[in-house]
Order: structure tokens, then sequence, then C-alpha cells
């Protein structure tokens, strides 16, 4: 599936988990590839762990440090 381009942007979504994995809130992100939306992400990670979306395709997933878990789920440059 091909990134949903928003100008020369590509649009993200970071949705935040609780312990069971619901989702208890969200924000949009509009960043240039995968590393700058986890970039941004990782700022944001604090009370609870968050996954990054872009369009279906989930781009990684990260703990409440910000870190990416041991599994390789971040953007392969991120590794």
């Amino acid at each position: 599936m091909k990134p949903l381009m928003v100008g020369a942007m590509i649009y993200y979504r970071f949705y935040s988990l609780d312990k069971q994995g619901h989702v208890v809130g969200v924000q949009e992100c509009e960043a240039v590839d995968d590393i700058a939306a986890l970039e941004a992400a990782q700022k944001l990670c604090g009370a609870h762990p968050m996954e990054i979306w872009e369009g279906t395709r989930r781009v990684a997933q990260l703990d409440i440090e910000g870190n990416a878990p041991e599994d390789g789920n971040a953007p392969e440059a991120a590794r």
C-alpha cells in the first residue's frame, strides 16, 4: 500500500495504549518518513506505550520510554 501523502509529507497517527493494549489517546503527525515519525513519537511517549501507524501499516510500537521492543519492531534505519 502506498503511503498517504499530504503535500510532501506522510500522514501518521500515534496511538497511546493502556496496559491491556486498548487505545486511550491518538495524535496525528505529518513527517517526511518513518524515521522522522518515530523521532516525533519518542518525544511524546510518557505514561503509555505507543503505536505509530501510517494508514493500515503499523510502523513501530514503543514502550513508555520511547524504545522499540527488541523484536525488531522499529523502522529499519532506526535499528
